[in-house]
């Protein structure tokens, strides 16, 4: 089993605009065709928190009332959310999420956890991993074009 919440963090200041933008370059690099479902597993958390408005989109989409009922709360931030335990119950024995399309935000942004001040990109999953690699020979790319720039010598 893996290692619990394996992130590589960034810190960087990161205002709404800077999230949505990083989010929309990022997420056309999540491919979870081939995915085994480790982050809704338990591998990676114990549970997925929700608004109440997407534990009422989820329970009218299932037809399910009582969806309230196989929540745990959990208090973050000064606030209490309802919370999925993990593993999560929407997810088929071939690791295919039942409620895909009007699963909760945080199962959209993983596996990027985006806030005020820092990036976690989880390198555990082979999304992850790959945003991440894609990100560090971005980021070497740029460093040895300024050096070049700067007249330094890249060998």
């Amino acid at each position: 089993m893996l290692e619990k919440k394996q992130y590589v963090e960034c810190k960087i200041k990161c205002e709404e605009n800077t999230q949505k933008v990083l989010k929309a370059a990022f997420y056309n690099l999540i491919d979870c065709s081939s995915c085994s479902g480790c982050c809704c597993n338990g591998d990676f958390f114990n549970h997925v928190m929700l608004t109440d408005k997407e534990l009422e989109t989820i329970s009218l989409n299932l037809k399910m009332p009582n969806l309230k009922e196989h929540c745990i709360i959990k208090e973050h931030h000064g606030m209490n959310f309802h919370c999925f335990p993990q593993p999560c119950m929407f997810l088929s024995p071939d690791y295919k999420c039942q409620i895909y399309q009007f699963r909760p935000q945080a199962c959209r942004d993983f596996p990027l956890n985006i806030n005020d001040d820092m990036v976690q990109i989880c390198v555990s999953c082979p999304a992850g991993n790959k945003i991440y690699t894609d990100l560090i020979n971005k980021m070497d790319e740029h460093t040895k074009e300024e050096e070049f720039l700067n007249g330094k010598s890249t060998s």
